[in-house]
C-alpha cells in the first residue's frame, strides 16, 4: 500500500511538473550559483578586465610597430627590449600573506580598542548623566526644604502676630476668672432652664 502511494505521488508531481523529493541537488546548486546575479555580474567583470587587458597588449603591439618604423630600427630587438621592460610575473602569491596577515591581526586589535573606549565613553557619559539628576534632585529638596522652612517661619510670625494683636479683657487678664465666668454662665443657664421648668 505504501509503493502504491509513492507511486501516485510521483504520477502526481510529474502531472503538476512539481519537482519531486528525489531531484538531483549538486546539478539544482550549479544552475542556482550559475543564475545567481552576483556571478554575472562577476563574470563580466572578469571578461571586461580580460577584454581591456588584450586591447592593451595590441594598443601596445601597434604603438612598437608605429615606433620601429618612424625610426627604422628592427622591430624584433625592439619588441624584446620592450617585454624586458615589463614587470616580471609573480610566481610567489602568499609572499604577502604573513605581513597581511599581521596588518589584518592589528585593524582587529584596534578595531576591538575602538569598541572598548565607546564602551567607555557610553558608561562615562551615563555616569556623568546620573551625577547630574543626583545633583538637581539635592537642589530641588534643599530648596523645597528651604521653602516649607520659610512657610513655618511665615505662619509661625503670623500666628505671633495675630495673638498679639488680639485685645485682652480685664476678665481674660485675671488667671481664674475666665473659669468662674464659664461656670457662672453655665450655671445661669441651668438656672434659666430651671426656672422655665
Amino acid at each position: 500500500m505504501s509503493n502504491s502511494g509513492l507511486k501516485l505521488r510521483a504520477k502526481l508531481e510529474e502531472a503538476l511538473h512539481l519537482e519531486g523529493p528525489n531531484i538531483d541537488l549538486p546539478q539544482r546548486i550549479a544552475s542556482q550559483i550559475i543564475d545567481s546575479p552576483y556571478l554575472i555580474k562577476q563574470l563580466g567583470d572578469d571578461l571586461g578586465t580580460a577584454n581591456g587587458l588584450r586591447q592593451e597588449q595590441e594598443d601596445q603591439a601597434r604603438a612598437v610597430e608605429r615606433h620601429a618604423q618612424e625610426q627604422n630600427v628592427p622591430i624584433a630587438e625592439l619588441r624584446a627590449v620592450v617585454v624586458a621592460m615589463r614587470p616580471p610575473a609573480d610566481h610567489q602569491p602568499f609572499e604577502g600573506q604573513a605581513a597581511h596577515e599581521a596588518r589584518a591581526a592589528q585593524q582587529d586589535l584596534m578595531a576591538q580598542m575602538e569598541a572598548q573606549r565607546v564602551g567607555l565613553f557610553r558608561w562615562y557619559r551615563e555616569q556623568q548623566t546620573v551625577r547630574q539628576a543626583q545633583t538637581s534632585l539635592a537642589e530641588q529638596q534643599g530648596q523645597s526644604l528651604a521653602a516649607l522652612a520659610q512657610q513655618l517661619a511665615s505662619t509661625q510670625r503670623r500666628y505671633k502676630r495675630s495673638f498679639v494683636a488680639r485685645p485682652q479683657s480685664s476678665s481674660e487678664s485675671e488667671p481664674g476668672a475666665e473659669p468662674r465666668a464659664r461656670a457662672g454662665g453655665a450655671t445661669g443657664s441651668g438656672a434659666a432652664s430651671s426656672r422655665g421648668r
